[in-house]
This record gives C-alpha cells, sequence and structure tokens, in this order.
C-alpha cells in the first residue's frame, strides 16, 4: 500500500487530528475479540473468549473509550469451556449477546448448547436463556426485530448432522417459534435480517444437489415463504452475511471454492428482490480461512463500497489484514497489522465508523511467548493506523491550501521547487478520480467548482513526495 501521510481537515477555528490507535488487551493466557460495536457514548464493545486459570475458555466482554482505552472486562463461564458469538444493541439503549456453553448445556461438559444475554443500557444483565436439546449446538448471531422479539440462528445436532435453525422468542427468552433447513447434508444458518416488508431472511448453506449459499425468507411466525439459491460449478459455498445498502439492494458475502481447509471469497449484489446484479470472486485466498466455522470481515462503507478483512500469511508472518473495495468490488487498497514475525494475528469483525475511518476486532499473538490478546484497531479511511499530526504542523513546511472546507476554488503555496510539476489528483471516496491539475509554480488556485457536495481526497504530488489530505466541498 502506499505510504500515504494523510492530514486532518483545516477548520477556521482549530484543528483536530482523526482518532487512530492500534490496542491490544488481556493477559499472558489467551483472549481474543471476535465482534465489536460502537455504542452511544462513543466507546466500543467487544464480545470474545478468554481463557480461565483451569484452560477452559470463558465469555468475555470489554468496554474502551473512543480512544481504545479499556474501561472495564467483564466474563462468564464455569467448569467447561464457552464461546461468544456477537454482540448487538437493542432499541432501548441494552444490548444482545449471542454464544454457545458447555457448561451449562442439557450434558454439561459433553455437549453445547445456544445462551443468549440481554443486558440494559450499562452491560448488566437482564436475564440469561439457555435452550437446551440433545446433541452439539452452535449459536452464531441474535438479532432484536422491529416488534420487540428475539431472533437467534445457528445450527443444531440431528442425526450426525448440523442442522441450520433459526428460534425466535420473546423480548423475555420465551421460546415461541422454530424453523431448521432442510438438507440432505449438513446445512448452517449463519447470521439473520429483518427486511423491509417485516419477514425475516435467514443467511445460510444447505446442499440441493449441490452445496450452495442459500437466503431463506421466512414471515414473523418463521414459515417458509421463499429462498435464493446461490452456487458456482464444482465448488462448495457457505454464506456469511447478507448487507442491506443505503443505496438499495443488498450485498452478500459467501466463502467458496472449499480445498484443503481454505476458500475463497465471493461477493454477490443483488437488488430489492434478490436477483444478482452482478458476482465478484476474490481470489488466491486474500484472507486465510482455516476451517469452516471460522468467519471473514465483511461490512458495506456507506454508499460508497466495502471493506473485508481477516489473516493473510504475508511472508513467513500471519498478518491481519485488511482489504477496501469500491461499488463494483474492486479493491482500492490492502493494508496489513501485526507486523511481528511468526505471529498469527487476524481481524474477525470491521465496522465502519461516521469519520470516514474503521475499526478492526480480532486477535494478535505475541511472537516470542505466542499469548493472544484482544487486537483493536482504529484507521482512518485508507486503514492507516499511525499517529496523525495536525494540517498545520505539516503543510506550513511543505503547502499550504485553504479554505476547507471549500467551494469553487482553493488556493495553494508551495515551498517546494518549481522547477518540476507540481500535480493535484482529487478522489472520491470509493477510489476514482475525479480531478487533475498540473501547474509549474509555487502558488495558484485549485479549480473545483464542478464537484459535488462531499468528502475527498486530495493529493498533491512533486518528484518523489506525496501528500495527502481529506477535502471537504460544501
Amino acid at each position: 500500500m502506499k505510504n500515504f501521510l494523510l492530514l486532518s481537515f483545516f477548520l477556521p477555528l482549530c484543528c483536530a487530528a482523526q482518532i487512530t490507535f492500534e490496542k491490544n488487551y488481556g493477559d499472558s493466557t489467551y483472549q481474543d475479540g471476535g465482534c465489536v460495536l460502537q455504542i452511544a457514548d462513543g466507546g466500543f464493545l467487544i464480545a470474545g473468549n478468554g481463557l480461565d486459570s483451569t484452560g477452559r475458555y470463558d465469555l468475555l466482554l470489554m468496554k474502551t473509550d473512543s480512544l481504545g482505552n479499556l474501561q472495564w472486562t467483564k466474563s462468564w463461564g464455569g467448569s467447561s469451556s464457552d464461546f461468544t458469538a456477537t454482540i448487538r444493541q437493542t432499541a432501548d439503549g441494552g444490548y444482545l449477546m449471542s454464544a454457545t456453553t458447555y457448561t451449562f448445556s442439557s450434558q454439561p461438559g459433553t455437549n453445547s448448547d445456544w445462551w443468549i444475554f440481554r443486558f440494559d443500557a450499562n452491560c448488566d444483565t437482564l436475564w440469561t436463556r439457555i435452550v437446551n436439546n440433545t446433541g452439539n449446538d452452535r449459536m452464531y448471531d441474535a438479532i432484536e426485530t422491529s416488534d420487540g422479539s428475539i431472533l437467534g440462528c445457528g445450527w443444531v445436532s440431528t442425526g450426525g448432522y448440523a442442522l441450520g435453525t433459526i428460534r425466535k422468542f420473546s423480548a423475555t427468552g420465551t421460546l415461541i417459534h422454530t424453523f431448521s433447513l432442510g438438507s440432505a447434508g449438513n446445512s448452517f444458518a449463519q447470521s439473520v435480517v429483518e427486511l423491509p416488508n417485516g419477514h425475516y431472511m435467514l443467511v445460510g448453506s444447505r446442499f440441493q444437489t449441490t452445496f450452495g449459499a442459500d437466503l431463506v425468507e421466512l414471515d414473523t411466525a418463521l414459515n417458509y415463504v421463499n429462498d435464493y439459491f446461490f452456487n458456482l460449478p464444482s465448488t462448495g459455498e457457505n454464506a456469511q452475511t447478507l448487507v442491506r445498502l443505503p443505496q438499495g439492494g443488498y450485498m452478500l458475502s459467501v466463502k467458496t471454492g472449499y480445498i484443503l481447509d481454505r476458500f475463497d471469497i465471493w461477493l454477490l449484489r443483488l437488488n430489492d428482490s434478490f436477483d444478482t446484479l452482478w458476482t465478484r470472486t476474490i481470489p488466491q485466498r486474500p484472507i486465510s480461512i482455516q476451517n469452516q466455522d471460522e468467519p471473514f470481515g465483511f461490512t458495506a462503507v456507506a454508499d460508497s463500497g466495502y471493506l473485508l478483512c481477516g489473516q493473510k500469511l504475508v511472508g513467513t508472518s500471519l498478518r491481519a489484514i485488511a482489504y477496501r473495495l469500491d461499488t463494483t468490488g474492486a479493491i482500492t487498497w490492502t493494508a496489513t497489522y501485526g507486523g511481528s514475525p511468526n505471529g498469527n494475528n487476524k481481524f474477525w469483525w470491521p465496522l465502519s465508523l461516521s469519520d470516514g475511518g474503521f475499526l478492526l476486532a480480532g486477535q494478535y499473538v505475541d511472537s516470542i511467548n505466542y499469548d493472544s490478546n484482544v487486537y483493536l484497531v482504529r484507521t482512518d479511511a485508507f486503514g492507516q493506523q499511525s499517529i496523525q499530526t495536525s494540517f498545520d504542523e505539516i503543510v506550513d513546511q511543505e503547502i499550504l491550501m485553504y479554505p476547507n472546507p471549500a467551494h469553487g476554488l482553493i488556493t495553494w503555496r508551495s515551498n517546494w521547487s518549481a522547477s518540476s510539476p507540481l500535480t493535484f489528483e482529487i478522489f472520491s471516496l470509493d477510489g476514482q478520480r475525479v480531478l487533475q491539475q498540473e501547474f509549474i509554480a509555487n502558488t495558484g488556485t485549485l479549480d473545483i467548482v464542478d464537484l459535488p457536495r462531499g468528502i475527498y481526497v486530495l493529493a498533491v504530488n512533486h518528484d518523489n513526495r506525496r501528500l495527502v489530505k481529506k477535502l471537504m466541498v460544501y
């Protein structure tokens, strides 16, 4: 990735750098962060797992402020291992956490069951619900619906197979309805979303002459309405998430091409009727996915594209990695994190933040002691997480530009030599170049009168130097 020097907005009264940080949390055993949520005070909740003193996994919940400073940690568990899946916001300001328990299952220590938590706004427990069932079960997600009920999904063990299942609960955790995917083999329910028509869409995978990605539409009583099956020739597909886009339609993320515990990534752009508009396969294992259950991170970035994250082998080091995609699914930049040789760092969950940056949660493994910690990285819009410097401190030495926010014209003055060209480039946030002007001078004006209102990236190039700043056009 190009080594951009990113500059903050130049405002009339003050200059503020965009918040970025890189944090590890935990002790000398094992912790990971599988899901992260930004909350009302600007801070973050991280749901993950940690080893207790007996070497068994406990559920882990951490709270940080907006700068990534750890404020508190809570854990739940017992005599066997228990695992978190997701943390979600509820309409009353509280939260839902989905998990799997061996400790408190119907067959403790041998088989597992679903485990749901309901928290208030302070993350104090209002109630928990364990859904007992014979055999090993796994929970992947839980959300609150518009009528105040709760949808949970995952799989249950039936006849030696995994059976993708969705369950509907009341606001207090009473089981109301159940639906399971029929399949000639294993089936999976990875996530669930509520549709604008009030129905629910189960995002999963099952066998229909071949194994493929399956979207199953259900009514509010979990009665079957329709399904939409997607597959590629001679491969197996595991659907993961369905994201509704601000501009209409959806993006479906899928693991495909299972070979030796490795997958490619398949993205499908769907319209509101779930017809395929386009697909993009990202080959050559851009993210190392080591087993069928392991997710990769995916999120939409407003209406300007998408972000993928996970893990990739870089040289001899397994590095946490992020890919920024434009609206067509093409990669615009790549960034890696956690540079210790022989580490095993990865991301599972990305957030797109209101300031244009990203928050990435996962696992950081120390390359010397191999201790695993929760890994949290807050980046700017280009994936940079280094400490930023304010606009005044940089450009007074190199180049001065004003005003910003701007409209019509930008005035600039450079301390660089005027003997070689100075090129200005302006890019939209999806990576498309919308303007380029070249000067051989130390001062001038940049004409932006035709640019629509919005946020852009302005790059200034001179010889081997490149400065990049954010530009707001009003």
